[in-house]
């Protein structure tokens, strides 16, 4: 609640990013006492969406950011992806949600003719999970907007003590 950052474990597990991979990691947690979770922030690893839904119901989902940047400069040439992510990086500090979305989808449909498997696959995805995300403000907001973000909090978890 204070805007720090924590490390709540280190794993090594070899193979795939399967759920059973992402089960076996949030069991631990939950074992080790994280009880509510609003929020999670990662790549788009196979599996971990299907493993929060089952064990974290409630838990909001988000790609991150430096991830999405990340993928597109792997499927896209250099120049192409040096102007998305310029652009993606513009689109992300809009402040209006809606303009904000019909601009991502836009850039998406410039550069679908020249990529159309990444675009129609990983950014459509992209997306739809941005269009069915509740956060609507950018989380560098969060300081100025702690009650409401408590607020937002205790009715997600209704059932259970907060602690201050």
């Amino acid at each position: 609640m204070e805007g720090k950052k924590s490390l709540f474990g280190y794993y090594v597990l070899y193979g795939s990013e399967s759920r059973g991979g992402w089960l076996q990691i949030l069991n631990d947690m939950i074992h080790r006492g994280m009880q509510r979770v609003m929020i999670l922030v990662s790549g788009d690893f196979p599996g971990l969406q299907q493993a929060v839904k089952s064990l974290l119901p409630g838990t909001d989902h988000q790609l991150c950011f430096v991830h999405l940047q990340k993928n597109v400069r792997g499927n896209m040439s250099k120049s192409d992806a040096k102007i998305f992510n310029q652009e993606l990086t513009r689109i992300r500090l809009e402040n209006d949600y809606e303009n904000a979305l019909i601009r991502l989808e836009e850039l998406c449909k410039h550069f679908r003719s020249k990529y159309p498997a990444y675009i129609e696959v990983a950014m459509f995805v992209t997306i739809d999970r941005i269009s069915k995300n509740k956060w609507k403000k950018p989380m560098m907001a969060i300081k100025e907007i702690i009650y409401e973000f408590r607020q937002m909090f205790n009715s997600k978890f209704p059932q259970q003590i907060q602690y201050s």
